[in-house]
This record gives C-alpha cells, structure tokens and sequence, in this order.
C-alpha cells in the first residue's frame, strides 16, 4: 500500500500542474512549486484519510501569498511562520490522539 501512497502522489502531482498551468504558464519556477505542493499535498491526502489538512494548507497558502503582495512586511512572514508551525502541532496532535483513541 505504501507504493500505491507513493505513485498515487505522482498522479495527484501531474493533475495539479495541469490544473494551475492557465495560472503560470510555462514559468518553470511556479510550475515546479506547484508540482511539489501538488505531491506533498496528495501524500497529506493519502495518509491522513482526509482532504481536510491539503485544503486547509492551500487555503492559507493562497491567504498568505496574498498579504505578502498586499502587505509586504517581514511581520506577514512571521504570522506566517507562527501559524504554520500552530498548524502542523494542531493536526499532529489530532493525528495522534486519534491513534490513541483506536489503540484501545
């Protein structure tokens, strides 16, 4: 199942670039990004169960590109830091907790 997770990635990769290429165009730069968003986002997917953590993680990602254009402050890049180091504690601890729960 782990090669499935693996090559599933790939799959989910190659239909976000496809996706964002009216976006970027052929900015090799934004599309390889993009790749890697696409394929850590489809591995989030698989391995959580859950659509939830990738959405919200490209939601806050598209917020904060955003204030970064709109704001351009370094104080953007620390909320930034800050509430995605919250993020990865928040959905890590719910992870956990949850396979605490099923172990009993």
């Amino acid at each position: 199942t782990s090669v499935f997770l693996f090559l599933s990635s790939f799959v989910v990769m190659a239909l976000w670039i496809a996706i964002h290429l009216a976006r970027y165009g052929a900015s090799e730069t934004d599309l390889l990004a993009t790749a890697f968003f696409g394929f850590v986002g489809g591995l989030i997917t698989f391995l959580t169960g859950s659509i939830f953590p990738w959405y919200s993680w490209h939601f806050f990602n598209n917020l904060f590109l955003k204030a970064g254009q709109v704001f351009s402050s370094e104080s953007v890049q620390a909320v930034v830091v800050v509430i995605i180091v919250v993020y990865i504690l928040i959905i890590g601890a719910y992870y956990y907790y949850k396979k605490l729960l099923r172990g009993r």
